[in-house]
């Protein structure tokens, strides 16, 4: 009986040790698994903040060029009214003696 306890212990060490070298090569799969899985989302991330910082650049610099249209044609558009009015100095000189 002896014998036999010895040799189902012994079985039972073995199974254990197979069951510890399937789970020892599952962990190195699952690792090589998640590392794959990881530089993928990594390049992903990588690709689509690039695109969207492109987008927005180029939204932004779109915006400026609008801006600075906008901005040239209204300065402009002032100068242009003020060139055509008309000056009169003498009410101007008045005004200032007045103030002064």
């Amino acid at each position: 009986m002896e014998g036999e306890e010895q040799n189902l212990i012994a079985n039972l060490l073995e199974v254990e040790e197979s069951a510890n070298a399937f789970v020892d090569a599952a962990r190195v799969e699952a690792d090589k698994i998640l590392a794959g899985a990881r530089a993928h989302a990594d390049s992903e991330y990588d690709r689509k903040f690039k695109e969207m910082v492109s987008s927005l650049e180029e939204s932004c610099e779109k915006k400026i060029r609008e801006l600075n249209a906008e901005h040239s044609s209204s300065l402009s558009s002032y100068r242009d009214e003020i060139s055509k009015t008309n000056k009169d100095t003498d009410a101007f000189d008045k005004y200032l003696q007045s103030v002064l």
